[in-house]
């Protein structure tokens, strides 16, 4: 069973430290495009030997930190078991555990309406204040389907302020009883 999070734990522990786990989150992010869209299936160890070739003649035409060897690393390993298809929720969950680790916290705004630099400071304020992220990134997100309000997504959680959401809500506490 392939799991991303280990993968990422071990690739963070492989570029050694918060700088070198974001220089090589940098190279994943120019190299995987690349190595997927080498034509022909890119699998085995013959695949990975040749691949590394490349990456490694790459790396020496530049000097490139312990992160950017973590990842030709990751690359070339994820090659040989032939799961080069999964580097990028392997990337998604790398970028992930470093904004864990710098205190950075995500989120996606839907709203009705095009959200206004305010509201989004305003709302960034608040997410700090409730959850203790020294940084929050929000990413606004224009959702024609909503007559009114907003939704939120934090990771995993969802909020719904939307009109509909709240007619929804009202609706369940209704035929809910009292």
């Amino acid at each position: 069973m392939f799991v991303p999070e280990r993968w990422a734990a071990a690739f963070l522990a492989a570029a050694g430290g918060k700088d070198g786990a974001e220089e090589g989150l940098a190279a994943l992010r120019v190299l995987a495009p690349l190595v997927c869209g080498i034509p022909g299936a890119v699998s085995g160890h013959t695949g990975a030997r040749k691949l590394g070739g490349m990456i490694r003649a790459a790396l020496d035409a530049e000097r490139h930190g312990r992160g950017a060897e973590a990842a030709s690393g990751l690359l070339l390993l994820l090659v040989r078991k032939n799961a080069l298809a999964r580097i990028f929720s392997v990337m998604a969950e790398i970028e992930r555990l470093i904004d864990k680790q710098n205190g950075v916290l995500k989120a996606a705004l839907e709203s009705a309406s095009r959200a206004g630099g305010e509201l989004i400071d305003e709302f960034a304020r608040v997410l700090r204040e409730k959850t203790g992220a020294r940084e929050v990134k929000i990413e606004v997100r224009p959702a024609p389907g909503l007559i009114g309000g907003y939704r939120l997504c934090l990771g995993n959680e969802y909020i719904d302020a939307s009109l509909r959401g709240l007619l929804r809500g009202m609706a369940a506490d209704l035929s809910g009883g009292f």
